[in-house]
């Protein structure tokens, strides 16, 4: 029985998409531990879709509305000036196809422009228009001028602007008439021997990149050649007002428009102050530039560090002039960009003073690299920045830092310097507007920076400066909350507080700078979890909840120092390499270099190695994300390893053990890694379970952690903020009620208590990740682990560096097994509910939020044509056609989403396929070349192959030690080289090789790709025609009669494939019970498109009400009528009616995956799965509260019937 001293505590076991929690009765005294189970469960949510993949989507959509926009204006313009007629506008491509012509080349019609010849009004517009429609790339980003060969690396430009900065200097040193013709000189040199020759870019080949200003300059020439042609202009005068209207980049939507970028201010967060709920004002964070912040930082560090002289160790204080002197040099004379530890004080002229620190190694106190560019300006046009023009110079900066591309920030420099009257020359907009690394911001506002400064310059230090103002005692004396108000809580959210709790006052709102969405998710589950326990079960006196901190043996951190001493040596030895052989030190060549010696210059995914010739070329060898970004967003380097380009192309975004396993190399793998077993990289590249836990996402991401690298610190202050707040200054004689609970803690425990037993396992007697209720178990650990376990588990991980081989300290833990009052142990009890959970007596809460506007079409146009259907000859169908590459991937086939090389005769039985669906009499010489093509594909893939053999056999003569050195080098120089040389021969030959045919005028055919039918003939899945001409009804459900229509009238369309479900719909059927019929996503049902309902009921249905609308997320109830049995599922947003089948596709609810075995005896495991409603499986909806219990949903009440 309980004592009158027992407490509730509340475990939790919180994850990127999962909260487990137990609140518990507990009695801890005397090394005994009693519990009584309140309520527990686990609450589980699913991944939202990624930010990134969402802003690239939106991205995308916003690019084309604006590019379609700018060109129909600049077809207006046409118009206006008679040189097109109106179904230019209306029906471009129709238009321009109906042109009579016979040099359609519009590169070919710009020279004969520039040369004098007078053109049609055809040729004008097609030569002229084509300029418009792709106007040139522009790197907004990119400053103005590059001075130095340091700054070209410091802003590496990627492929494209490489390309067009190449292009450019061609352009210049050949003296062209005209910019494009640097790529038909190109395309001339090939044009001897192919007809066909490409000058836009292809795929992953952007070497004909022209910039804006190139395509700006061949717009105005060819116009202007023609200025005196009275077929298009009146006047010269004419044919130059529609250039300059052309050409204008004021007016919004023209061809040239480029619209300003946004600021960042509301990227910025508020002031650790004034945030953004004080009563005395809101204001943002000032950027760490500003003289402010620096010489705030600058006293922060004077008053918190000790100052020592380094020779004799006597302490140094300074005077109050002294600290001024400090602050003056480094905000008006600096002389280095970073201010540290060592020459804080040095290089302000007080020689060999620097800050004490103990054991530590140099820190830096601030990065001031932008502050010296700046200054650097501002001295050169006299700006009296400190003072006369403070007030100009503080709006400047934000300018700065908010604007990040030149247009934008001379646009608003120039706005300043008319504001406050500043008589300066132009050129400093431009010096200014050119400025980099604007960026980060400080803790405080400008406003609380100056009031805190105007104290310390008195003489008073940091922390009484910050209690004075009331920055300590901001949340003082709070009144403790019943209720956990919303993260960031809406005006209607606070009005609700101001009429609910009679405490609340807007003051007392939490605010935390910087929290990420995914953390945001967490705490806004969590926090209404929170308010149903207190509401239930009154007030919680503790909460526990397990942190990402480990607790390191002394052995462990002496690693962890002795490995950031590493990673310097191996940064200046990368350095010192690239120097040596004249090589740029860009941090790309850097890293490359770094991680070619820490894998001792091996490939780790073959094994092979890695010549430093290879090394850095960016064709050969690359840099590979060992756990894909798509599934983590982890750009550090221990998540990075240096990979053979072709081995690495198959991999993709696999779980790295699946795809290594699978080729039976996961173990060859793990014995190249020459890193230090105590290293975070050698864990992160080798441990199977830590590398699990990553991909199924049940892993922190480093870009989601705060300061302290830590979402669950986060999470604890947001509670302790409102359910426990400080009474005291600092938190001084308070009892602590929020613990964290060490991961590696927990872990020991669960071990010494037996728990680990219970934990649910899989094949590899591995915690199973396929099951959803884990996270109960877990938190039923961490409510149990008490101030007392924690204290000696840490004594013992510091003490001994084989955990507990003191057996007093074991069987002290093993001793206070925890047992409920009846007596039950801890390991029984949670026996008992692994066994409800497994047979459904109990259920984890799927905590998601119900998806109703699912939006989108798969990627891509689909092509289709219309044919017999195979199974009802008097029946006709939409067939899909599919878009063959003639290149090597010929070689290469799919076998279970990876990559891998067809046989010989396999690739032989491609090609016959291929030439099987071509016609023989009209396309003969294609079907020679592809054979021609395929075979020396072969012949140079199989040289290639000889070669790498003879490379390995060479590389395996090679001998480990440096007494080997000159005898390896001679191998290398003397066979290696000269074979991997003819290797890189061959291999240029097969990137070069074109599948061609002769034709009549000498010349030869490049055969691409090919629009085939497909092999097996069948209905096309494809739902939606889109009619890109159309102002109404854009959108119709493909038919064959709509589609043969939109052909013979030759209206453009484009043909999509759903993407996304909108809902499901059941309807009731006297035989079928509940037929299912999909209705697509709300752009489709918005405009009135009807249910999806298979074919075979005809008309039925057509007056009928849903009795049934699912949508995505929701939790359904499969009852079986015969068995009196019911299960429960959440419903995936999809089904199928094709055909015979009537299905639903669910989820399930206490494990991920399904599993059944086919016809083979092989045991299949997938995600989704599917029941299919009839008279003895109905369907109903339901939900689940976050204790896992069950209420029924009421059917619809009214139609949603379209």
């Amino acid at each position: 029985m309980l004592s009158g001293n027992h407490r509730k505590v509340l475990g939790l076991d919180i994850g990127a998409n999962s909260i487990g929690f137990a609140l518990l009765k507990l009695d801890e005294q005397k090394g005994e531990t009693l519990f009584e189970e309140l309520a527990s469960n686990s609450i589980v949510f699913s991944s939202p879709n990624g930010a990134e993949d969402r802003r690239k989507a939106r991205g995308n959509r916003r690019i084309h509305e604006r590019k379609s926009l700018r060109n129909r204006n600049s077809r207006k313009i046409f118009v206006r000036y008679g040189l097109a007629q109106q179904a230019f506008i209306d029906n471009t491509t129709q238009y321009l196809n109906d042109f009579k012509m016979k040099d359609r080349d519009v590169y070919s019609i710009r020279q004969r422009a520039i040369e004098g010849e007078m053109l049609t009004q055809e040729e004008f517009v097609l030569a002229t228009y084509s300029i418009l429609t792709d106007r040139g790339y522009s790197n907004m980003f990119a400053p103005i001028k590059k001075d130095t060969k340091e700054k070209e690396e410091e802003n590496e430009e990627g492929v494209i602007n490489e390309a067009v900065n190449h292009n450019a200097m061609l352009y210049k040193q050949a003296e062209y008439p005209l910019p494009s013709m640097v790529l038909t000189q190109k395309r001339q040199t090939l044009q001897n021997a192919f007809q066909n020759v490409a000058v836009r870019n292809k795929k992953e080949d952007y070497s004909n990149s022209l910039g804006r200003e190139m395509h700006k300059e061949e717009f105005k020439a060819v116009v202007v050649s023609q200025s005196k042609n009275k077929n298009l202009f009146c006047n010269e005068e004419e044919c130059l007002a529609f250039v300059d209207e052309i050409l204008d980049e004021e007016t919004p939507n023209r061809a040239f428009f480029q619209r300003p970028l946004k600021s960042f201010d509301n990227m910025v967060e508020y002031c650790a102050f004034y945030d953004a709920f004080n009563p005395k004002g809101s204001h943002k964070r000032m950027p760490l530039a500003n003289i402010a912040n620096i010489e705030l930082t600058l006293r922060q560090s004077i008053d918190n560090y000790e100052a020592i002289h380094s020779k004799t160790g006597e302490i140094r204080i300074f005077s109050d002039e002294e600290k001024q002197k400090i602050v003056d040099f480094w905000i008006e004379t600096p002389d280095a960009d970073e201010i540290k530890s060592n020459n804080i004080y040095k290089n302000a002229g007080f020689k060999d003073i620097v800050i004490h620190l103990a054991e530590t190694k140099e820190f830096r106190v601030l990065n001031i690299k932008a502050h010296r560019a700046l200054l650097e300006v501002l001295r050169a046009y006299s700006v009296d920045f400190r003072n006369k023009d403070n007030a100009f110079y503080n709006e400047l900066l934000l300018v700065l830092y908010y604007y990040k591309n030149s247009s934008s920030r001379i646009k608003y420099i120039e706005e300043l310097i008319a504001k406050y009257v500043m008589a300066i020359d132009g050129a400093f907009v431009k010096e200014c507007a050119n400025l980099k690394n604007m960026d980060g911001f400080g803790s405080f506002s400008l406003k609380f920076a100056n009031e805190v400064l105007e104290l310390m310059q008195k003489g008073v230090i940091h922390s009484k400066a910050l209690e004075e103002l009331g920055y300590k005692s901001k949340y003082l004396n709070m009144p403790t909350y019943s209720y956990l108000p919303p993260l960031e809580p809406t005006p209607k959210d606070r009005e609700w507080l101001q009429s609910n709790l009679p405490y609340f006052q807007t003051q007392h709102l939490f605010y935390q700078p910087k929290i990420s969405p995914k953390v945001k998710r967490v705490i806004g589950v969590l926090r209404k979890l929170v308010n149903e326990l207190i509401a239930k079960y009154g007030a919680i006196d503790e909460i526990r909840i397990e942190t990402a901190r480990e607790l390191n043996s002394q052995t462990e951190e002496k690693a962890i120092e002795e490995n950031q001493k590493k990673n310097d040596t191996q940064n200046r030895e990368a350095q010192k390499f690239l120097k040596d052989k004249n090589l740029a030190q860009s941090p790309k060549n850097l890293e490359r270099v770094k991680l070619w010696k820490e894998q001792g210059g091996f490939c780790l995914y073959s094994g092979e190695e890695i010549v430093e010739e290879e090394m850095l070329d960016e064709n050969q060898t690359e840099v590979e994300h060992f756990i894909p970004r798509s599934v983590i967003w982890i750009n550090s380097f221990k998540n990075k390893i240096l990979v053979k380009k072709k081995y690495n192309q198959n991999k993709g975004s696999q779980n790295p053990i699946t795809y290594l396993k699978s080729k039976g190399e996961w173990e060859n793998f793990k014995g190249r890694i020459k890193l230090d077993p105590k290293s975070p990289k050698y864990k992160w590249l080798t441990h199977e379970e830590h590398i699990e836990n990553v991909m199924q996402k049940e892993h922190w991401q480093e870009s989601y952690l705060n300061d302290t690298r830590t979402a669950t610190k986060t999470i604890a202050k947001y509670l302790n903020h409102y359910l426990y707040p400080n009474q005291n200054l600092y938190g001084k004689g308070e009892k602590r009620y929020i613990a964290s609970v060490t991961g590696k803690a927990i872990g020991e425990l669960k071990h010494i208590w037996g728990i680990h037993k219970v934990m649910p396992k899989d094949e590899n007697d591995k915690k199973d990740r396929d099951t959803q209720y884990h996270h109960t178990l877990d938190a039923f650990a961490i409510a149990l682990c008490s101030n007392g376990a924690m204290k000696t588990l840490n004594d013992s991980f510091k003490q001994n560096e084989n955990h507990f081989q003191t057996k007093a300290q074991k069987a002290k833990l093993k001793e206070g097994v925890p047992t409920t009052t009846d007596g039950v142990s801890i390991v029984e009890y949670l026996k008992s509910i692994v066994e409800k959970y497994e047979t459904h007596q109990r259920l984890v809460c799927p905590y998601n939020k119900r998806k109703t506007n699912m939006k989108g079409f798969k990627d891509g146009n689909l092509k289709l044509y219309i044919t017999q259907d195979p199974k009802d000859k008097n029946k006709e169908i939409l067939a899909e056609m599919e878009k063959v590459a003639i290149d090597s991937s010929l070689l290469i086939k799919k076998v279970n989403g990876f990559d891998k090389p067809r046989s010989d005769d396999e690739v032989k039985k491609v090609i016959q396929s291929i030439q099987s669906r071509l016609n023989p009499q009209k396309q003969a010489n294609i079907i020679e070349a592809i054979e021609i093509y395929a075979n020396r594909l072969l012949e140079l893939r199989k040289g290639i192959d000889a070669l790498d053999l003879e490379i390995k056999t060479e590389q395996k003569r090679l001998k480990t030690g440096k007494q080997h050195k000159e005898d390896n080098d001679s191998i290398k120089k003397q066979t290696i080289a000269p074979l991997q040389a003819q290797k890189k021969e061959l291999s240029l030959e097969m990137q070069n090789l074109k599948c061609s045919f002769a034709t009549q005028k000498g010349k030869r055919q490049i055969v691409r790709k090919l629009n085939l039918y497909r092999e097996k003939i069948e209905k096309s899945s494809a739902d939606s025609i889109i009619f890109t001409q159309r102002k109404e009804r854009t959108i119709e459900r493909l038919s064959v009669d709509n589609f043969r229509e939109a052909l013979e009238n030759k209206e453009p369309f484009v043909i999509k494939e759903n993407k996304n479900i909108f809902c499901v719909e059941l309807y009731a059927h006297p035989k079928q019970n509940q037929v299912v019929g999909l209705k697509y996503f709300s752009s489709l049902a918005n405009l009135h498109i009807k249910t999806k309902i298979n074919e075979k009921y005809g008309d039925y249905f057509e007056d009928k009400k849903p009795m049934l609308t699912l949508y995505k997320n929701d939790i359904i109830k499969v009852f079986y009528t015969k068995e009196a049995r019911a299960e429960y599922y959440v419903f995936n947003g999809g089904g199928d009616m094709t055909g015979t089948n009537n299905k639903v596709s669910i989820k399930k609810i206490n494990h991920r995956t399904f599993t059944a075995t086919n016809k083979k005896g092989v045991v299949e495991v997938s995600k989704e799965g599917a029941i299919t409603p009839n008279s003895t499986t109905v369907v109903s909806k339901v939900t689940i509260d976050f204790f896992g219990n069950i209420e029924e949903v009421k059917q619809n009440a009214k139609s949603t019937w379209l």
